[in-house]
């Protein structure tokens, strides 16, 4: 089974996926982070510095650790999407959609840039505005999309709250979006730490959105410690 094969039927089964943004553009990094504790390595052209050329070998690196690799992309345009998926990587996250038709817009140019080569790549979108979870039941009904992904920073900010997103008003409205999404049935995507990783397993999240600096502050915190206890 291909790499995009196996992280459709992944997503397609909720089985949890540890989906590690990798923060720093080396396919070195990538590869490490794929041996060890990456199940789907995270390529971000939307927030990150990665340029286009860069997604190649970071792709290649990812295959190499025996993982798959999905990039989100700046905008849903349709020229933006293509360019992306011509990069040899297994999914595409598309960011910045507040309507179902935004969606099935974007989808219908992944479809049109594969079609007859890759039908089997996977398409994760994310649910970033107060306007998508108004409507959440027309994204739902959108066919081609393999995942659901929360992102609680922006939905924050539609709602006015600046980006705080810890506040009660909008945790409330994540848990509700990531209820309605499972319950429909489809894969549910979330930002996790390693703090919370575990609660959000246990509600049935399966696209398990961590950063690699995660992994480096709890490794640096160790350090930290234990070089105090030497002194």
């Amino acid at each position: 089974m291909t790499f995009a094969g196996q992280l459709k039927s992944d997503l397609a089964a909720s089985r949890p996926l540890r989906v590690v943004n990798i923060d720093y553009s080396n396919a070195g990094l990538v590869e490490f982070l794929g041996k060890t504790c990456a199940d789907v390595i995270f390529i971000d052209c939307e927030q990150g510095d990665t340029s286009v050329e860069s997604i190649e070998n970071l792709a290649r690196a990812a295959h190499v650790a025996g993982v798959p690799a999905i990039v989100r992309t700046g905008s849903p345009d349709a020229a933006v999407i293509e360019r992306t998926l011509l990069r040899g990587v297994d999914g595409i996250v598309l960011p910045r959609l507040k309507t179902s038709a935004e969606a099935r817009k974007a989808v219908a140019a992944v479809h049109y840039c594969m079609s007859g080569q890759r039908p089997d790549f996977a398409v994760i979108v994310q649910v970033e505005d107060i306007a998508a979870v108004q409507t959440l039941d027309e994204f739902l009904s959108v066919e081609g999309i393999d995942c659901f992904f929360v992102g609680p920073v922006d939905l924050s900010k539609s709602m006015g709250f600046g980006g705080t997103w810890t506040r009660t008003e909008v945790r409330d409205v994540v848990e509700q979006t990531l209820s309605r999404i499972i319950a429909a049935g489809r894969a549910a995507g979330m930002l996790a730490s390693p703090d919370t990783i575990g609660e959000l397993h246990r509600l049935g999240v399966s696209f398990l959105y961590l950063h690699t600096n995660d992994f480096i502050r709890l490794g640096t915190d160790e350090i930290a410690a234990r070089c105090m206890q030497i002194d």
